[in-house]
């Protein structure tokens, strides 16, 4: 089973009279996580993505092989939540091949 999730990065405006705002971009990290049937292990060449895998399968007790691949449209280190949404997308994807 295969299956793909998207979230969408953020930016934040921060003013000096501590209040902001935030909202979301139209950049957006996919990430596709795909069960393998007779390994076990996470195979990612993202190691936040990894990490973020592997939590969700401890949580639940499982000990399933997994891929993951994810394909960011957000630019690294801007601020534009880049890790934030790679983890979200990376999370929902893991939980989808679970259910």
């Amino acid at each position: 089973m295969e299956i793909e999730a998207i979230a969408h990065g953020t930016g934040v405006i921060v003013d000096a009279i501590d209040k902001g705002a935030s909202f979301a971009i139209d950049l957006k990290v996919k990430a596709m996580a795909r069960l393998l049937e007779d390994e076990k292990g996470i195979k990612a060449r993202d190691k936040m993505a990894r990490d973020i895998a592997k939590g969700v399968l401890k949580f639940f007790g499982y000990e399933y092989g997994l891929e993951i691949e994810t394909e960011s449209e957000i630019p690294p280190d801007n601020g534009f939540g880049e890790k934030e949404a790679t983890a979200v997308a990376t999370a929902l994807s893991v939980l989808g091949v679970l259910a």
